[in-house]
């Protein structure tokens, strides 16, 4: 074997390994107690790996087809209200149109509400982590950015108790003309357009 050239030894090496980590035989075996420990330590090796690479593949897989499944099971639904209900092809294009485009705004921005984990924080935490996430934004009003300046304490209440997440779908009316002022809106992405009806 030593004396074969030097491209034979590496591949004939790269086969001896390949042949650990899958049912494959060839003609190098161990021939002591050493080489043979050291055989089997790489078979172990071998099949740990695999198994765990097997393992994460066929989680993702899994993982993939219930959101897969999920997903259908909605647009199947869909189809068949729509179907049942006769509605017009360009009324049913224009609904999977906001739906596939409300998915995708819905996949860009994560609000507090999405994450149940933050739900079960304590009141001190949530507070903590409010005033964190709306402070800077309420901050470009410039008469929040100055009464945060005179009472902090009341500004950190404002931020843990008087406002909240929104998500604003394509083409949804977030107020109209004469409707009762009920609050503020500070737009943290996206863009808001006015219409003159």
């Amino acid at each position: 074997m030593w004396k074969l050239e030097l491209a034979y030894q590496y591949f004939t090496s790269l086969h001896w390994a390949l042949c650990q980590f899958t049912p494959a035989t060839m003609e190098v075996m161990a021939t002591n107690t050493a080489e043979r420990i050291f055989t089997v330590l790489t078979i172990i090796l071998g099949l740990i790996s695999f198994s765990s690479f097997v393992s994460n593949i066929t989680s993702s897989m899994t993982q993939l087809r219930n959101l897969n499944s999920e997903k259908h099971k909605l647009q199947s639904s869909l189809r068949t209200y729509f179907s049942q209900n006769e509605v017009p092809p360009e009324v049913s294009k224009a609904i999977y149109d906001w739906i596939g485009s409300h998915r995708k705004m819905h996949r860009l921005r994560v609000h507090e509400q999405d994450i149940d984990l933050l739900a079960e924080m304590p009141e001190r935490l949530r507070s903590k982590l409010r005033e964190a996430v709306y402070g800077p934004v309420m901050c470009r009003h410039p008469f929040l950015q100055e009464f945060s300046e005179v009472d902090q304490k009341g500004f950190d209440r404002l931020c843990h108790q008087a406002l909240q997440e929104m998500r604003i779908s394509t083409e949804h009316t977030v107020f109209m003309k004469k409707d009762k002022a009920v609050g503020m809106y500070f737009v943290t992405g996206g863009d808001l357009d006015y219409w003159k009806s």
